[in-house]
């Protein structure tokens, strides 16, 4: 059914699969053949998890009395659903789904796994055990040290580490990072030749050199042939990488890393140590390269000079040109980067008559921004209750930019109108609220309204002139997005924002609970639609708001842990696009933003509190 030698990882679920029963209602049947199979698989260097919903220190307590606790890494024990879960087990594994195997009793819970993580090989007990059982020996290679599970267990304490960090930067900076490149690549040909035939996301060139291929070039004078060796405070890596560098061509004919050490820096720093030679990348790889930046938390040996070190030149005299468009995400994430205002903005704002402009970001008016003519604006500007005259004006085509950070968080949650006479479409408030229907517009006359100050005329005639068309579905903001990324530049990197699909109950708006299922398929929709495309990054805020901890009053507003955490990811891929380094704000800026969101905790039903402090300049609009 599965061809058992692409498996790396077998991720268990326990009741009535690894063992007979069920743990939570009483005394659970061990299954003697699954724990001599995880113990037999680790011995070939495949590694077993665990994915269960169970109670995490009885589920432990069982593992360690049946002698196997020990023989699971990166384990995930709760009530949560499992296709999350999953998910991001893997990536913190550094694997790819189409080498993990994921075996379940529930059908349901395989099919979720799937959903969430694509070519994820799944199956029940019955169907795939009695294959494990008769193939282990043939499946992997000998590793009867264990080494491969003890290199995850490393992993493993490093992940939960890097969770408690402030910053991912902090992070390696504390990890005491070393890497040594060793030039008698004869001992290590065995291991060489391994990574050459199973590194993928990491192995720049592709080339699948054979034994004998790869010992010509490791004999041959005219190649400068290393590999690299890795360890930290942690724990030590061993041979995680190697290159062969034609000296006549100055050429990399073989650059590649095991996907063990993704995320530490480990192929820019070797890159840089050898000066950015010429190098033809194959495919895809997990870690674009660039020529000017050198990671400075990376331990400079005798033979590890890194040319470029501490060089910004990229940064210091060409500014990326970059472009931040969205609500108060954008907006409150962009605070941490340092020199942010450098960059071209295009946020949230309260215009002369006291109303907070967002709509602008929507999707259908940047697209419009291109095709409404004078006479339709002068239309729209009295019929629009919400006009403002940045609604349909961006700078979203205008320049060349070398990144457009794009927020959708607006057409996740905004209401669409359509105009009766010539079908112009405008974007504005929550969707559950119709601003045709007049029993809604209480709100919008109240002049003690941070948000609005409407004039019925104006909504009277916006009823008369406009139809409700209700909530933007999850297609049309894909359309939209693909219509956006045709129009712009080859070269500019769109970064889409989507919203989080946890469920966080904002009690004060029932309507909004079902953000969770509408995020969640629109998260997907867009990962599909541009997954293809180099030119496009996505960046989901699920990866950063998953829990009650995380929201800060509704469930578009987050606390100032997860806008830092963005930021970083905003960094990131600046400095993989355009080269250099940039940082964060430190840690006293964010003590101080994180008093903010104490006080509008504390201030949240005062109104006029609110006022106080916005006059005096102590709190920001969001």
């Amino acid at each position: 059914m599965f061809d058992l030698n692409k498996i790396k990882l077998i991720i268990w679920d326990l009741d009535d699969t690894f063992w007979k029963g069920t743990l939570s209602e009483g005394v659970i049947t061990p299954i003697q053949e699954n724990i001599n199979l995880v113990k037999n698989l680790a011995k070939r260097g495949i590694v077993s998890s665990i994915c269960s919903k169970n109670d995490y220190e009885k589920t432990k307590e069982k593992l360690e009395e049946l002698g196997i606790w020990d023989f699971f890494v990166f384990s995930s024990i709760n009530w949560e659903a499992k296709g999350e879960r999953i998910h991001k087990l893997i990536n913190n594994m550094s694997l790819r789904p189409v080498n993990v195997l994921f075996i379940d009793d529930n059908h349901i819970n395989l099919r979720e796994a799937e959903y969430f993580s694509e070519g994820l090989m799944t199956s029940l007990p019955n169907d795939i055990l009695e294959d494990l059982y008769s193939s282990w020996e043939n499946m992997g290679k000998d590793d009867n040290s264990l080494s491969r599970l003890k290199q995850y267990k490393v992993l493993e304490t490093k992940v939960q580490a890097a969770s408690k960090a402030s910053s991912n930067e902090e992070f390696l900076h504390s990890c005491g990072i070393s890497v040594t490149i060793m030039h008698n690549c004869l001992e290590e040909k065995k291991r060489i030749c391994e990574l050459i035939e199973r590194s993928n996301q990491l192995n720049y060139t592709k080339k699948r050199s054979n034994e004998e291929e790869v010992e010509s070039i490791l004999k041959n004078s005219d190649y400068d042939c290393a590999y690299i060796v890795v360890n930290d405070n942690f724990g030590e890596y061993g041979v995680i990488g190697f290159y062969a560098l034609n000296k006549l061509t100055n050429n990399l004919e073989h650059f590649l890393f095991s996907c063990r050490t993704m995320g530490m820096g480990i192929e820019q720093y070797v890159y840089a140590s050898l000066g950015y030679p010429k190098l033809d990348v194959v495919g895809e790889v997990a870690v674009q390269l660039n020529k000017t930046g050198c990671p400075d938390w990376i331990t400079v040996g005798e033979h590890n000079t890194c040319q470029s070190r501490n060089k910004n030149e990229h940064y210091l005299n060409n500014i990326p040109k970059i472009l931040f468009k969205g609500p108060c995400d954008t907006n409150s994430s962009l605070a941490f980067v340092k020199n942010g205002d450098k960059y071209d903005c295009e946020f949230t704002f309260v215009n002369d008559k006291g109303q907070v402009v967002s709509s602008h970001n929507s999707t259908f008016h940047i697209l419009q921004s291109l095709t409404l003519k004078e006479n339709q604006l002068k239309q729209m500007e009295k019929e629009l209750p919400f006009w403002d005259e940045q609604l349909y004006k961006t700078k979203f085509f205008s320049e060349n930019y070398d990144i457009i950070f794009l927020s959708v968080f607006k057409d996740s949650v905004s209401g669409l109108y359509r105009n009766k006479s010539d079908g112009t479409e405008a974007v504005y408030g929550d969707w559950f609220v119709d601003l045709t229907d007049k029993s809604n517009w209480d709100f919008y006359l109240d002049k003690n309204n941070l948000s609005s100050h409407m004039e019925r005329e104006r909504l009277e005639m916006f009823a008369e002139k406009f139809e409700y068309i209700g909530r933007i579905s999850q297609e049309q903001i894909i359309e939209n997005l693909r219509k956006l990324r045709e129009k712009l530049n080859d070269k500019t990197l769109l970064v889409i924002s989507v919203p989080t699909a946890y469920a966080y109950i904002d009690k004060n708006q029932s309507k909004k609970n079902d953000r969770s299922k509408y995020n969640k398929r629109l998260s997907l929709l867009v990962k599909k639609e541009f997954a293809s495309d180099d030119n496009v990054e996505i960046i989901d805020y699920t990866d950063y708001a998953n829990s009650d901890e995380d929201f800060l009053d509704t469930s578009n507003h987050f606390t100032k842990k997860v806008y830092y955490q963005v930021a970083q990811r905003y960094t990131e891929i600046i400095a993989k696009r355009c080269g250099g380094e940039l940082k964060t704000k430190g840690h006293w800026y964010i003590i101080y933003l994180s008093l903010e969101d104490s006080i509008r905790k504390l201030l949240r039903k005062n109104k006029t509190l609110i006022r106080i402090f916005r006059k005096l300049k102590l709190l920001k609009r969001r």
